[in-house]
């Protein structure tokens, strides 16, 4: 016969041998709980009466022995439930997995027939400066639709509001008037917290002048949009060095920005959105600061993210990076123009 006793707190030690192991059997309908005579311990005999009190009074039936059939069955079907548990891991990783996918093979669907879904919906968004004083109107009732999945270029003069358009889009600004919705975000109408919360969640930025963090080295600035989700230490770490290895970059992971050269800065500052993990990417002008050959390889990275599903909006001068992009949107004066 097995004999044993289930603890409400833990109080075994090696010391110990006059009993054991904790050991509880639970049905559908009751609960059995095997006790033991025991030496005298009051901290013992204080657990064995809170459980008998426990069992008592939600009508649990106490029993003192189980054979050791009722226990190598019990320690069957543990192992069952543990190997269930497994599975069922395994089959929610594997369906999200096909939905990303599936997802990914549907978006491409659209794309070749001129399906897209509508990701960004802008409507009369207007955006005027220094209202109270000479206004400048930066927008002047832009009305746009950019779909999932699509990577897109705007392009215009300087000043023409490309920027402007770009940070509404990706929450770092507001429109004086009109309507922008995300999917089935009314953007327009969060407040500031919430903004917050949307840019964490939807957006990555890459910018011209790189934004990195002259403090940190290459790998803690990859670090930083998983830090700011609260994302554990070890699995941020692991996820930014993969990044940094898809980028070949993986050798620069120590060093700080002020020893970069300018491709391997905006390199870094790619493999930031990549670690973001966020569905749309918005770059301003992301190789205004680089020579041809490493604005040729930061645009093939982005062709490389487009293809796996990411949304891409690029805001730039130049007609040979927009030669990337799928659709070309042209601003002047605030305006869209044919």
């Amino acid at each position: 016969m097995f004999r044993g006793c289930f603890l409400v707190r833990n109080v075994l030690n090696k010391n110990e041998k006059n009993y054991y192991v904790n050991l509880f059997v639970s049905k559908i309908e009751k609960l059995e709980l095997i006790s033991l005579d025991l030496e005298s311990n009051e901290d013992i005999t204080n657990d064995i009466q809170l459980i008998k009190n426990f069992t008592e009074k939600n009508n649990l039936i106490i029993n003192g022995n189980v054979s050791s059939e009722d226990a190598s069955s019990i320690l069957t079907h543990g192992i069952i439930l543990i190997v269930m548990v497994i599975f069922a891991v395994i089959n929610a990783f594997t369906v999200t997995g096909m939905w990303i996918v599936r997802r990914r093979e549907e978006l491409m669907i659209k794309k070749a027939w001129g399906m897209s879904e509508g990701m960004i919906k802008l409507e009369n968004i207007i955006k005027i400066y220094n209202k109270k004083e000479a206004e400048c109107i930066a927008l002047d009732g832009i009305n746009l639709e950019i779909e999932e999945g699509s990577m897109t270029a705007l392009m215009g003069p300087s000043g023409s509001g490309k920027s402007t358009l770009l940070n509404i889009i990706g929450a770092m600004d507001t429109a004086t008037k009109g309507s922008y919705k995300y999917n089935d975000i009314e953007v327009s109408a969060l407040n500031t917290s919430k903004l917050n919360k949307f840019r964490k969640e939807h957006v990555a930025f890459v910018f011209q002048q790189f934004a990195l963090m002259d403090k940190y080295t290459v790998l803690e600035n990859v670090e930083l949009p998983l830090l700011i989700r609260n994302v554990p230490k070890k699995e941020r770490r692991k996820k930014a060095m993969e990044v940094l290895t898809s980028l070949g970059i993986e050798k620069l992971k120590n060093k700080r920005p002020a020893k970069l050269s300018g491709g391997e800065k905006q390199r870094c500052a790619v493999a930031r959105a990549i670690a973001a993990d966020v569905p749309l990417i918005l770059a301003d002008e992301p190789t205004g600061a680089l020579d041809s050959a490493n604005g040729e390889n930061i645009m093939e990275i982005f062709t490389k993210l487009n293809k796996e599903g990411k949304t891409i909006i690029v805001v730039t001068h130049d007609e040979h990076v927009a030669s990337y992009c799928e659709r070309i949107i042209r601003l002047k004066d605030g305006k869209l123009v044919d």
